[in-house]
């Protein structure tokens, strides 16, 4: 008898401990596991895509739809491909030949628009002979066919190369980088194809291009040799059908070519710019910081169209590109290699946007915030070491300066760095974005142990 009590009892402690669990599990939020730590914009990452190099993947205007190119399944080169934007019903929509790169839908979803080289050549194009270049072949033409890819047809034939195609929220133009004056240029013209312009003349590429979501500014990137020795190699390359894939910058224009402006001045490699639609932000791939070429890695940032507040947006050590924002700036569609199955592969991913200040609280990134929303006294130094070394050590070294920001030891031990409760509101107004300075957004948490941190070097 004592011993079925004993076993009643134990019974009894582990369900309950069982159904205690359950309901702490239920209460308890999953931690979202494709969001590595700094990226403090993205909430409900997806994967959508799991084998291949899946890149360029565009909304619809409807944002019912995806666009992408795509290595996936038995293709040994990009094709191009649709699908729902929960990565069902993926169809192919190019035509199985040559190499097809570069889509966009028409503002009706009816049609799309991509460049493709089977015109020339039903076969893939050879690959280069080293990997920091990419192909500008003269037999990429234009094409745009029916959504579903049947009856494409050329557009705006001509000899050189013809991709890299754009169109405006608006739905009156596209963007498009040509070559058919000689060199990678860009253009614009109706959607029926009148009314061709040059944008650009100047000697180099300009490529990437996209509008603003008002349609009045076109922002794009581009590489101009500046020597003799520069001018030489990239002619020589495009006589290849080749650019060098370093030293892209970013730049702005007005959509009739007026007004160029540069936007990033970095020293690395910049590209796929996309609006936000506030019109004055810009989202764009880049290694800023990256020492390393064997291992290049690759972050989405974002900066003004007038060159300031640079944020760092994700922080994954391999590759992040090709991003574009839904309307309403809610949703974020991105290219990645984290958690890819193979090496090279990419994936399309789709995540939630957050709209948070420094502090973590949903408002507009440029709203000033109050004087009084500083940090609270105190703080782990150990955690604030932590987000020292994922939000500051990438363009700041304690002792000594580096190739991006100055060193911090003589700044924080001297006179100018307060010690007071000044300090939280001076780092406030370092983080917000000082010229140069990208955008940073912690939590009070964080700015508590960030100052600890701070205070003992």
């Amino acid at each position: 008898m004592a011993r079925l009590v004993f076993l009643f009892l134990f019974l009894a402690i582990l369900l309950s401990s069982w159904a205690l669990g359950q309901t702490e599990q239920r209460t308890e939020p999953a931690a979202d596991s494709m969001v590595f730590p700094g990226e403090r914009r993205f909430k409900n990452v997806k994967m959508l895509t799991f084998e291949g190099q899946n890149v360029r993947a565009y909304f619809s205007l409807d944002e019912s739809r995806l666009i992408l190119q795509s290595t996936s399944g038995r293709y040994q080169c990009n094709q191009i491909f649709t699908m729902n934007v929960d990565g069902s019903d993926l169809k192919l929509v190019s035509t199985e030949k040559g190499k097809a790169i570069c889509p966009y839908f028409f503002p009706d979803g009816k049609k799309i628009i991509y460049a493709s080289t089977h015109g020339a050549d039903p076969a893939c194009p050879p690959k280069p002979d080293f990997s920091n270049v990419w192909q500008v072949n003269s037999s990429f033409d234009l094409y745009v066919a029916n959504a579903d890819g049947t009856d494409a047809k050329p557009f705006l034939p001509s000899p050189g190369y013809d991709a890299e195609a754009a169109i405006s929220p608006k739905g009156d133009r596209l963007v498009f980088t040509s070559q058919r004056n000689g060199d990678l240029d860009l253009y614009t013209v109706n959607l029926d194809g009148h009314d061709l312009q040059q944008l650009t003349t100047d000697l180099g590429y300009e490529g990437g291009a996209s509008f603003s979501w008002d349609g009045s500014q076109i922002v794009y990137y581009s590489y101009h040799p500046t020597t003799p020795e520069a001018t030489k190699r990239y002619r020589n390359l495009l006589s290849e059908g080749l650019i060098e894939s370093v030293g892209f910058q970013i730049m702005v224009m007005n959509a009739d070519g007026s007004n160029k402006r540069q936007i990033t001045r970095n020293g690395f490699t910049n590209f796929a710019p996309f609006y936000h639609p506030d019109n004055k932000r810009i989202i764009f791939c880049s290694n800023i910081g990256d020492t390393d070429p064997r291992h290049p890695d690759f972050n989405l940032w974002m900066i003004s169209d007038d060159g300031s507040g640079l944020e760092q947006i994700t922080f994954f050590n391999q590759f992040d590109g090709s991003p574009m924002f839904t309307r309403d700036g809610k949703k974020l569609v991105l290219v990645s290699s984290r958690f890819n199955r193979r090496l090279r592969d990419t994936n399309i991913f789709v995540a939630d946007w957050v709209e948070a200040n420094l502090y973590g609280k949903a408002a507009e990134v440029n709203s000033p915030g109050s004087p009084n929303d500083q940090p609270a006294a105190g703080g782990s130094v150990e955690r604030g070491k932590r987000v020292f070394q994922t939000q500051c050590s990438l363009c700041h070294k304690i002792s000594e300066e580096s190739s991006v920001g100055p060193g911090l030891k003589g700044i924080l031990r001297g006179p100018s760095f307060p010690t007071t409760s000044e300090a939280a509101k001076y780092l406030k107004l370092v983080l917000q974005g000082l010229p140069g300075m990208p955008k940073i957004p912690l939590a009070e948490d964080e700015m508590n142990d960030l100052l600890a941190y701070l205070r003992t070097l």
